[in-house]
Parts: structure tokens; sequence; C-alpha cells
């Protein structure tokens, strides 16, 4: 067979990446997602609420003394392939300013403000803008990605959400899960735009990969059982 010595190259190659280079992406994945729930948390006790969909991150943005403000970004500017959906500046005295794109929906508002706002847990200084949907050119762009996703989308809530998801068919004997179906009813619960929710997804997906693999207890609990292939 004409292509068998290379298939046999390419699975060699592939075998040697089970279970080595992605323990590194998981924890960066887990050192993120601690940020990002400690940062929910503590605001939702401050405020003596229970966590659930949609996430307030505009009230969490602003608990950080941060202003939020929509303007038009991409008025005046010329030809030019990039469209600002965000930017994060500050002002001579340190103060920190988010701007929204302000012909932009809230639902992709809220995913650019968690975006911008990871920024600014990062400690940037500088101003950022946030650009859809041109590739990163670097680590703190797909940082700030990260953060967004699990800011917005708790993985609790994601299960949660998923396991009712799931019984709601079964009433309904509507089957097999249909990943479009499904995304939509996740991104209309976090009030994020589809775009955006299926980048979230996936890194959702990551962290929870790793949580399984190591056994976390609410994880691997048996009401969640069947969401794991």
């Amino acid at each position: 067979m004409k292509n068998e010595k290379s298939l046999k190259d390419f699975r060699r190659v592939l075998d040697t990446l089970r279970g080595r280079h992605w323990d590194n992406e998981a924890k960066i994945c887990k050192t993120i997602n601690e940020i990002a729930h400690q940062v929910i948390e503590a605001y939702y006790i401050r405020e003596n609420r229970k966590i659930t969909f949609p996430i307030d991150i505009r009230g969490i943005v602003k608990s950080y003394g941060i202003k939020i403000t929509e303007v038009y970004l991409n008025l005046d500017t010329g030809f030019q392939i990039e469209r600002i959906n965000g930017r994060i500046v500050y002002s001579d005295h340190g103060e920190c300013e988010i701007r929204l794109e302000y012909m932009d929906n809230e639902n992709v508002k809220r995913y650019m403000l968690a975006h911008e706002f990871a920024h600014f847990l990062m400690g940037d200084k500088e101003k950022k803008n946030c650009i859809d949907p041109l590739f990163p050119k670097n680590c703190e762009e797909l940082i700030a990605d990260i953060m967004a996703a699990y800011l917005l989308f708790p993985y609790e809530l994601v299960l949660l959400k998923m396991k009712s998801y799931v019984e709601y068919m079964k009433r309904g004997n509507i089957y097999p899960i249909d990943s479009v179906s499904w995304l939509k009813a996740l991104g209309d619960s976090a009030q994020v735009s589809s775009y955006h929710t299926i980048m979230c997804y996936q890194w959702v997906r990551m962290h929870l990969y790793s949580l399984y693999k190591y056994k976390d207890p609410f994880v691997t609990s048996e009401q969640f059982q069947q969401l794991f292939k």
C-alpha cells in the first residue's frame, strides 16, 4: 500500500504524545481555572448570591474598581481587516477602563469583558485590543481566552447544564444528542454568543478531561458518568 510507511510513521509519532505533553497543557488550564474560581467565588460570597448561569461578569469586573464604557471602537479607522471588539486602557494614575464596542450585542460584550478583565488579572499595563477572528500572536492572548472561558463557563455549571439538557431530551424522546443544539442551549444559559461559546467550550473540555483523569470527586460522581465518553 502506497501510504503504509507514512501511516506507520504518523502513528509512531502520534503515539509518543499519549499521556506526555497533555499534562502540561492540563496543568496550565488547572491553574487558570483555580484563579477564575476564586474570583467568582469571592464575588458571589460578598454578594450573598448563589453561583448560577449567567455569571455576573459586569458585577465582577466593577468590583475591582474597573470602569466599563461602551463606545465606537471601529469608526474613522480607514481600511483594516481586524475588528476591535474590546480594549483595556490605563490612565496616567493607573486607573483601569475596559471599553466595549457599542455596536456589539450584549452576549458578545460579555465575552469581551471577560477577556479584557483577564489582561487586568495578568497585570498587563499596556493598552490591549481584543480582535476576532484573527489569530493570537502571544501566550497572553491565549491565557486571556482560557480565563474568559472559565469565568463565563464554570465547569460545575456546564456539567449540571448538560445533565439537565440530557434529561430534557429523554423526556421529549429526542435523541441522539446534537452538538449544535447543545451548544446553543449552553450559550443561551451563559448569555454568550455562539462563536465565543464554541471557543470557550473547547477549553472547558480540556479541563474536564484533566479532572476526570485525576478522579476529581465531583466530576467522576455517578450523576455525570454518562457525560464522559
